[in-house]
């Protein structure tokens, strides 16, 4: 595994334990995050569908940014994508 696989995995469990310390606080912080990593993994699954192909994989980077950016985010990846190509 590279080091942004250990960092990730760092950064997990410090979460999990400052989640396990204050459980009310950070658990609204927390479904928050979970759910736009999981709504961007479906949009970019979406997308894939539509181009018909491995058009845009998913992987740490594409998630990161369409689930802090949002739809934006996944339109600026996809048009990376395109100028690249």
């Amino acid at each position: 595994m590279g080091f942004i696989s250990y960092l990730i995995i760092v950064f997990v469990v410090f979460l999990l334990i400052l989640g396990v310390i204050n459980y009310q606080k950070v658990s609204k912080w927390m479904n928050y995050v979970l759910i736009n990593i999981i709504t961007s993994a479906i949009f970019i699954y979406i997308v894939n569908l539509i181009v018909e192909g491995d058009f845009l994989s998913i992987n740490y980077v594409v998630i990161i940014t369409s689930s802090l950016l949002g739809v934006p985010g996944l339109l600026g990846v996809i048009g990376v994508k395109f100028l690249i190509i």
